[in-house]
């Protein structure tokens, strides 16, 4: 892993790995990593919404390729994110708390879900999925947003 303070080396004329990257925005604000998955669960909600209430299976299935495409930005940026605000000798327990609490919370997920799904049926979870994904992404961006400003670091 090559953290984005210090510079990476790559072939000259390898532009790809900048295109959609973190990395290049984090060139400008320092807290891109931690806006991209704020970002990411805001632009995830309304693909759940859309799972849910298709009404062809090719609706469903563009829904569901930009799903994943955003969920790919929110999962490629969450450990860089985390290096952002650990400090470099805690860097290995944030990976461990991530760890920790993903494996919680995916396992209560299916836990729940099971249970209500005889009730909300499997559009009410995804509906009420989306629902949080949106909570979550507008909550973590007032964190970003109230972290940054309390630590008096620029270009947030």
């Amino acid at each position: 892993f090559f953290s984005s303070r210090r510079r990476h080396t790559r072939l000259q004329g390898d532009w790809s790995s900048d295109v959609c990257s973190s990395d290049l925005l984090f060139r400008r604000w320092t807290a891109a990593r931690l806006w991209i998955l704020a970002g990411s669960l805001l632009v995830s909600s309304p693909f759940l919404r859309l799972i849910a209430h298709a009404q062809s299976l090719d609706e469903m299935r563009l829904a569901a390729c930009c799903l994943g495409f955003s969920n790919g930005f929110f999962m490629g940026n969450i450990f860089p994110a985390a290096f952002e605000v650990a400090p470099k000798s805690a860097q290995a327990s944030a990976v461990g708390f991530l760890n920790l609490f993903g494996a919680i919370i995916s396992g209560l997920a299916t836990y729940f879900g099971g249970l209500w799904r005889k009730s909300l049926g499997i559009d009410g979870l995804l509906a009420n999925t989306s629902i949080a994904y949106a909570v979550c992404g507008v909550l973590l961006a007032a964190g970003i947003s109230i972290w940054f400003q309390q630590i008096g670091r620029a270009h947030v």
